[in-house]
C-alpha cells in the first residue's frame, strides 16, 4: 500500500469514532505504518465474516487482494466500520492499478486457505506467472527482531535468476527457487551458498527450510508448509545445521506421528533415571560424535582428540550403562530413534 492509498483511506475514514488497522494477507500491518504483526493463531480464526477476538474485531477483505481489517470492538457499529472499509478497498482496487505485483499474488496464495486451483490459474494467467514450472521453496526465518528479511536478502540475491522472493513478515520471507532439472543437487548447493552469502554479509542468525520438489504453482501452499515444518523440527532437535531439507527429515516426521505419551513410553523403556544419571556430558558428546561419524572409530577419536582405545573404553562403558553396543548399526539405530523421541517429547511439554 503506497502513500497515496494511505491518504485516501485516512480521508475517507475521518470522522469515524473507531481506530482502524489494515494488515497484509500475511499479517504485516500496513496501515497505519508500523512493525506490528498478527499472531498465526489469530490469523487462523479470521474469515470473510466479522470475527471478534478479545476486544478487537477482524475481517478478511473481499477486495481483489486479501487484506485483513481490524478495529476496536465498541458495539454493533464496529461491524459497519469494517464493512465500510472493505467496500473502500474494493472500490480502490477496481478503480486503479495499485501495487498489485506478482509478489502480492504469491502472498495471497500462501495466506488464503480456501483459494482454489481455478483462482490460482486465473491469477497466474492475469499476471503472467509461470504455472507449470518445477520449483522448491526456500523459507528464510531470521532470529533477530530488528531485521528486514526482504531487504536483507533481496540486496544479496543473484540478479540473473527467475526466482521469486515473497515478503511475508519483517523476519521471514520465502523464495520460489525454480529447479535445474539437469542438476538434481543444484538446490542443495544453491541453498548452502545462499546461506553463506547472507550470513557473511549480514552477520545475522537465521535458518533456511527447504521443501521437497514441486511440479507447479498449485503446490505452493504445500511447499510453504513443508519448508516451515523443516525449521520447526530443526528447532525441536537443536541440530547444528542451518539449511534444513524437509525431505531429509523422514525419521523425525515418522516419530512426530506418535503422540507425546507414546514417545515418552518408548524412551523410558531404555533410559531409566539411573542410566540417564550415568550418561555424563562427556559420554553424550562421545555418542553424538560417534553417530555423526557414521560409527567410524578412527574418525571419531580424531575429532574428539582422544586415543582410539580411549574411545573403545567409553563405548564399552556406555554399553554397560544402556545395554546397547553402539558399534552395531542396529543398536546405534535404536539409540538414535529413542534420543530423537525424547527431544521431540521434551519440546512438546514446553
Amino acid at each position: 500500500m503506497n502513500e497515496k492509498e494511505r491518504a485516501q483511506i485516512q480521508a475517507l475514514l475521518q470522522g469515524l469514532n473507531s481506530e482502524v488497522s489494515i494488515y497484509s494477507a500475511d499479517g504485516r500491518r500496513i496501515y497505519p505504518e508500523g512493525g506490528l504483526e498478527l499472531y498465526p493463531s489469530i490469523m487462523q480464526q479470521i474469515s470473510k465474516d466479522c470475527v471478534q477476538i478479545g476486544k478487537l474485531l477482524y475481517k478478511r477483505s473481499l477486495s481483489r487482494f486479501s487484506y485483513i481489517l481490524c478495529c476496536s470492538y465498541t458495539g454493533e457499529h464496529s461491524f459497519d466500520v469494517l464493512l465500510l472499509l472493505d467496500k473502500i478497498l474494493q472500490a480502490m482496487a477496481s478503480d486503479s492499478e495499485l501495487i498489485h505485483t506478482p509478489n502480492d499474488v504469491y502472498s495471497q496464495i500462501l495466506s488464503v486457505s480456501d483459494i482454489s486451483n481455478l483462482q490460482i490459474k486465473e491469477l497466474a494467467a492475469e499476471h503472467e506467472i509461470p504455472l507449470e514450472k518445477p520449483f522448491q521453496l526456500l523459507h528464510i526465518s531470521f532470529k533477530d527482531e530488528n531485521v528486514n528479511a526482504y531487504s536483507t536478502v533481496s540486496e544479496l540475491y543473484p540478479s540473473d535468476t527467475e526466482d521469486k522472493l515473497i515478503s511475508l513478515s519483517l523476519k521471514t520471507l520465502s523464495i520460489i527457487h525454480y529447479m535445474d532439472e539437469d542438476s538434481p543437487f543444484e538446490t542443495s548447493e544453491f541453498a548452502d551458498a545462499l546461506y553463506e552469502t547472507i550470513q557473511e554479509e549480514s552477520g545475522k542468525a537465521f535458518l533456511i527450510g527447504v521443501s521437497e520438489p514441486k511440479k507447479n504453482l498449485y503446490e505452493l501452499r504445500r511447499a510453504y508448509a513443508e519448508a516451515k515444518k523443516a525449521i520447526a523440527i530443526h528447532e525441536k532437535l537443536e541440530s547444528g545445521e542451518h539449511v534444513i531439507f524437509y525431505g531429509n527429515l523422514i525419521l523425525e516426521r515418522i516419530l512426530l506421528e506418535l503422540n507425546p505419551a507414546q514417545r515418552q513410553g518408548f524412551y523410558n523403556r531404555l533410559f531409566t533415571p539411573e542410566s540417564k544419571k550415568a550418561l555424563t556430558e562427556e559420554m553424550q558428546n562421545t555418542i553424538n560424535t560417534f553417530l555423526e561419524k557414521d560409527l567410524n572409530l578412527s574418525d571419531t577419536a580424531r575429532h574428539l582428540f582422544i586415543h582410539r582405545n580411549t574411545l573403545v573404553y567409553r563405548l564399552e562403558k556406555i554399553q554397560r550403562t544402556l545395554g546397547l553396543d553402539l558399534k552395531k548399526f542396529s543398536d546405534a539405530s535404536i539409540y538414535k530413534i529413542l534420543s530423537t523421541m525424547q527431544k521431540l517429547t521434551k519440546t512438546d511439554k514446553e
